[in-house]
């Protein structure tokens, strides 16, 4: 905002002075006097206020000059704010694409999750069913059977 008040204080002529000092007066009363809200506007705002507030009617070329080169600047700021709009848009979507990619892969991580955990339970099983049973070869259960047969006969010959 103080770069609007330089070129009002950097013009020589007296007539020229006192012509600014009598736009910035009409500016000051055509703003409204909430100070808060006029140090908080952007430098865009401020400068369609310069501008508007400009008399058109006086032939001053100093004057045409500064509200030659604040529009200048006004449509500077116009398309500065143009690409960052437009630069936010992408950067919303590219935000937008990677929470949906980070929600897919959230939901895929806690499947896997799932899975691991119920192919340790079963492996658990596994495990627990091993030790309540006991496992015989054929070989060993025959070799039992004809221990059994060779007792049984020696004890019927008793």
């Amino acid at each position: 905002m103080e770069v609007l008040l330089v070129p009002a204080r950097v013009i020589r002529r007296s007539s020229g002075r006192q012509h600014l000092m009598q736009t910035e007066g009409e500016a000051c009363q055509r703003i409204p006097s909430d100070k808060d809200s006029f140090t908080s506007d952007s430098e865009i705002t401020v400068i369609e206020r310069f501008i508007t507030s400009t008399s058109p009617r006086h032939s001053n070329s100093n004057c045409k000059d500064q509200c030659d080169r604040l529009r200048e600047r006004l449509e500077q700021a116009l398309v500065e704010r143009e690409k960052l709009e437009l630069q936010n848009e992408q950067l919303l979507k590219q935000w937008e694409e990677a929470l949906e990619y980070v929600t897919t892969v959230q939901k895929q991580l806690q499947e896997e999750i799932r899975r691991n955990n119920e192919l340790k339970n079963a492996q658990l099983e596994m495990e627990r069913s091993q030790w309540d049973s006991i496992t015989i070869s054929r070989g060993t259960l025959n070799f039992v059977a004809v221990i059994a047969l060779i007792i049984a006969f020696y004890l019927y010959r008793i």
